[in-house]
């Protein structure tokens, strides 16, 4: 078998300057290669006659002659030939390309494939695709493979490289057990492989992505259920309800939570009270009260004796949170037991906090990052509160959780949701909460999708907004130039500045010091800057009732669920908001976009965000390295999930996992990608 960790330069036609290029593609080892699988295929296998050739793609058998070359007025070189073959002749030409003369062999045979059209007074084909029939074909008289391209490297050199490595006996170890290739008529990895980049025919084009993606979904599968089986032998604190301290915590709210809210809550109670840890997810759009919901559970674990930890992804949306809390609990008398921990805290301050968590002076601990240093220590930790848990890393979250002596329960919050079919594939041992009624009816922001050149038609009734103490947030991709110079935060701040020269303009993102991001959103908050100019570090966090307005830049380069995301920073409240997504008309196609101006929820944004862009858009849950490979599963398809679902319950059952050791390895390094308890 091939050394799949080898060095892509190692490679027969890579040298060091192509595998510059590769890399730009995340390809590094052979395995990235053999794994690089094409994007579309042409189908040129379909070879006809010349005299039933019609307007359009063709593929012929042929030979040439009347070989000749010529220049026009412009100096353009012109090769010009007949091709022939027993049924009738027709016209080709190719321009600029010298060699053509020189290698056309008049003796011998050659696939060609082009487009057949009516030039220059009669039927001819522009620059087609020729191959010696005698040849290896791989650019024609076949389907052929089309590879994502990049700087330096062409879909066709790539299937060259590729095509010489298939030719080996082995390319990679088969992972299926025998009894899963027979009884599901599965392809074996190396008949898949090959298929994949060189098919034989379009029906073994298809059995190999089938094989590809049933694998996929086997393991994936396989995982959850190596997971399930390992969290039945975990233990956690059994929290028991108390109706009187539920009751105090709802009559101190200022409002009344929904039905829907409360539904959700007993759901967690009955898990709290089970000795085995909770692992739950609350979904739902921005608005629709998910984290007053993970109070009320704090609160009840809280007059348990038990201890509490929300972790939140940026230090603006855990201040947020700490400041919402700490009023909320003032008026039930803990608020003294509620600390906010942050890298900004001088040494004295965290130290501290770690003695009084330590020794359950606190009870309610909120930070970031923070939250998962070494030396900090929990005396009960009963409840994670994880909110936007996709922008943690799984091994963020497991340093969270060993700070107990127990299994802490877990509760994550989202307000980007999980679409059905990759709940079904990838979580389906995590309970779903989904959360789609607001406590308070407020209009969804209206979404325009504008050009560059068009933006300043709009600037207009912006400033009737800013003037009427509204504000307005811009975003940016980018911080400097490296992304785009044109659209960098530096850029975007001069043009803005032109556009709104009356209105106080400020800048916030990533890089800056903590301090000063706590002064600027703060500023923002109290309305002392009326636009905000940030890159998506505000994506989650901001809940300012003035801010209506939201412009963002390069908005085609985002995933549909981050759009509606940032479209969910403004007009949160009774102002109505619009959200203006700008895009380069000379270079970008706006329709995806249209999809935000009818999508009514969350929900529906990220099931189409899955089927356009694939399951990596959501969580990021495949950022930890190339052993998933889904670069082919349809994890849309529900029939081969629930297929392979069925498969992995019945071999996990009949089969002692120990004995497929490839298999099992291979399970367990998806199930800690996927684990999030």
């Amino acid at each position: 078998m091939l050394d799949l960790l080898c060095d892509i330069q190692n490679i027969k036609g890579i040298g060091k300057q192509k595998k510059e290029y590769f890399r730009n593609l995340n390809v590094f080892k052979l395995k990235d290669l053999i794994y690089f699988f094409p994007t579309k295929y042409l189908d040129y296998s379909q070879i006809i006659k010349i005299k039933d050739a019609q307007p359009g793609n063709i593929n012929l058998v042929v030979k040439f002659n009347n070989i000749k070359e010529f220049r026009t007025k412009n100096h353009h070189l012109i090769t010009q030939a007949d091709c022939y073959d027993e049924t009738a002749k027709l016209k080709v030409i190719w321009f600029d390309q010298s060699y053509r003369k020189k290698m056309l062999n008049p003796d011998i045979e050659y696939f060609l494939s082009g487009k057949l059209d009516l030039k220059y007074g009669s039927f001819s084909i522009i620059s087609p695709t020729i191959e010696s029939v005698q040849s290896p074909n791989i650019n024609s008289g076949r389907i052929v493979p089309i590879y994502h391209q990049t700087k330096g490297l062409k879909s066709s050199d790539i299937r060259k490289i590729v095509y010489s490595l298939i030719q080996e006996n082995e390319l990679d170890q088969e992972l299926l057990p025998n009894q899963i290739l027979d009884q599901y008529n599965l392809l074996n990895i190396n008949e898949a492989l090959r298929n994949i980049h060189f098919p034989r025919n379009s029906e073994m084009l298809q059995r190999a992505k089938y094989r590809i993606d049933f694998e996929n979904m086997f393991i994936l599968n396989l995982s959850a259920i190596l997971l399930k089986e390992e969290n039945k032998l975990l233990s956690s604190y059994s929290i028991k309800f108390d109706l009187e301290h539920t009751k105090q915590f709802l009559e101190a709210l200022p409002f009344e939570l929904t039905d829907q809210q409360k539904i959700i809550i007993w759901q967690i109670i009955k898990d709290l009270q089970k000795a085995e840890p909770m692992n739950r997810l609350i979904e739902g759009d921005v608005g629709t009260g998910k984290t007053v919901i993970a109070i009320c559970i704090a609160y009840i674990i809280i007059k348990n004796d038990f201890q509490v930890a929300l972790m939140a992804p940026t230090e603006i949306l855990a201040r947020q949170h700490y400041k919402n809390i700490r009023s909320l609990f003032k008026n039930l008398g803990i608020s003294k037991q509620v600390a906010f921990l942050s890298s900004s805290l001088t040494k004295n301050e965290t130290q501290e906090i770690y003695q009084n968590l330590k020794d359950a002076k606190i009870k309610f601990i909120i930070g970031t990052h923070s939250l998962i240093q070494v030396d900090l220590k929990f005396k009960k930790l009963a409840l994670v509160i994880i909110d936007e848990q996709h922008r943690f890393g799984v091994h963020q979250r497991q340093l969270l959780k060993q700070k107990s002596e127990f299994m802490p329960h877990l509760l994550s919050l989202s307000a980007t949701p999980i679409p059905r079919s990759l709940a079904l594939t990838l979580f389906h041992e995590l309970k779903i909460s989904k959360l789609s009624i607001k406590p308070i009816k407020v209009k969804s922001p209206k979404v325009i999708i504008s050009s560059y050149f068009d933006y300043t038609k709009h600037i207009t009734s912006i400033k009737k907004h800013l003037d009427n103490r509204e504000q307005l947030i811009i975003v940016c991709r980018s911080i400097d130039s490296k992304l785009n110079d044109h659209y960098s935060i530096a850029k975007v701040q001069e043009q803005t500045k032109t556009f709104y020269p009356e209105f106080k303009v400020a800048t916030i993102h990533g890089k800056m010091k903590t301090t000063l991001k706590t002064k600027i959103m703060d500023d923002f908050i109290n309305r002392k800057i009326d636009i905000l100019i940030s890159t998506t570090i505000i994506e989650v966090g901001i809940d300012n009732p003035m801010a209506t307005q939201i412009v963002i830049y390069e908005s085609d380069k985002f995933g549909l669920a981050q759009l509606y995301q940032l479209k969910g920073r403004v007009g949160r409240h009774k102002l109505a908001g619009s959200c203006y997504l700008l895009f380069d008309p000379e270079k970008d196609n706006p329709k995806r976009l249209k999809i935000l101006q009818s999508a009514s929820n969350g929900f529906d944004v990220a099931e189409m965000d899955l089927k356009i862009r694939g399951p990596g858009s959501i969580y990021g849950i495949f950022q930890h390295g190339k052993n998933m490979d889904l670069r082919l599963s349809n994890i849309n398809d529900l029939r081969l999930n629930k297929l392979t679902l069925e498969a992995a319950q019945d071999f996990y059952q009949k089969h002692n996992m120990i004995e497929y050791k490839t298999l099992l390895d291979k399970a367990n390094d998806i199930k800690k990608i996927i684990n999030l308890d």
